[in-house]
């Protein structure tokens, strides 16, 4: 598994490099997105809710009043859910990322994240595992410039996680179909360099 994963890993950096050089490549462009929540509720019990999620990519695009961007991205998120047990998941996420900005002052957004890599810890009243896999994460938002290299606004994000592997006691690996969904605004800034 691991040696087709890193070959895997290989061949998807260098399509994305050759990529890079052939979209006309004008600057680099940073991405952040951030969301949180939480959520308590006492009465004769207690029960609290919390989600954190942050993203983070390196792009290069290519010039023009369209802005299109292909780079590396990199999710995490966690989730804890207390009532009388406590559950919590916790992932990381990392891989290719596909953008598209436009509009008369490139504001409106389109993304497109595969990740190759998905690693998730979860655990609940029943015990704890790892979880690996893929993921899939769409992006449609509103970032208005701020200056000249600087945009800032929201975005609606869907993000799919399917992991296919489980690791129990930190040694049993068995194949699973587990899967997360989650739909989500991020309050997001764009840097162009």
């Amino acid at each position: 598994m691991g040696k087709k994963l890193i070959s895997f890993l290989g061949c998807a950096f260098l399509f994305t490099a050759v990529s890079l050089t052939s979209i006309s490549a004008k600057a680099v462009v940073a991405e952040l997105g951030l969301f949180y929540f939480t959520d308590d509720l006492s009465s004769t019990s207690s029960i609290s809710h919390s989600r954190t999620i942050y993203d983070f990519a390196v792009l290069m695009t290519s010039e023009g009043k369209r802005l299109l961007g292909i780079g590396w991205n990199y999710v995490g998120a966690t989730s804890d859910d207390v009532t009388t047990a406590t559950t919590s998941y916790s992932s990381t996420e990392t891989g290719p990322k596909f953008t598209y900005m436009f509009g008369s002052n490139q504001d409106w957004y389109l993304g497109l994240a595969y990740n190759l890599l998905a690693k998730a810890q979860f655990s609940d009243a029943n015990g704890s595992a790892e979880w690996r896999g893929t993921s899939l994460k769409a992006e449609f938002g509103f970032l208005p410039k701020i200056t000249s290299r600087i945009n800032a606004g929201v975005k609606l994000n869907y993000h799919q996680a399917s992991y296919n592997e489980q690791i129990t006691n930190t040694t049993t690996l068995t194949q699973t179909t587990n899967t997360k969904t989650m739909i989500y605004p991020t309050f997001s800034l764009v840097f162009k360099f």
